[in-house]
């Protein structure tokens, strides 16, 4: 296949379909281009779903561990006032280290949220890390946890 990549006769042997106001090789990259964020968009739609499902899907999880008001508990008792005390009003909510998680928590109790929430134990921090703020803030609308019976 011969390519005349300069001017504005610029043809392939198997051209690709004219598309107004490209050349050859710039109708390749946009195609490319729309192509790549078509699948942006569709998996960022796919993790959006899972993101918006995570904070149901660790308050389940929690339940074996006391709860989310157990899990508040420890933090607090750890140090992390301030962070849970942000979680639960309605301001924005302060970040948690995954060191401070680990800590506060224990490793037995991480351990038992990896089981419960099918994910490798390594992964767990991580994930509490990025979904128990917001977890604890969905649950807390009014700024305490409903009571749990």
């Amino acid at each position: 296949m011969e390519i005349e990549l300069d001017g504005p006769g610029a043809q392939a042997s198997n051209p690709a379909p004219a598309t107004p106001g490209c050349s050859f090789l710039s109708c390749i990259g946009s195609n490319e281009m729309s192509l790549f964020d078509n699948l942006k968009d569709a998996l960022g739609g796919l993790l959006g779903q899972a993101a918006d499902q995570a904070p149901g899907a660790l308050t389940q999880a929690l339940a074996g561990a006391g709860g989310l008001q157990g899990v508040i508990d420890k933090l607090q008792a750890s140090g992390l006032g301030p962070q849970v005390t942000s979680w639960l009003g309605n301001g924005e909510n302060l970040p948690v280290s995954a060191s401070q998680l680990e800590a506060a928590l224990g490793n037995e109790q991480v351990q038992q949220l990896a089981t419960s929430l099918g994910i490798p134990a390594d992964k767990v921090l991580a994930f509490l890390q990025q979904h128990l703020p917001t977890a604890v803030d969905q649950a807390s609308p009014t700024g305490t946890l409903p009571p749990t019976s």
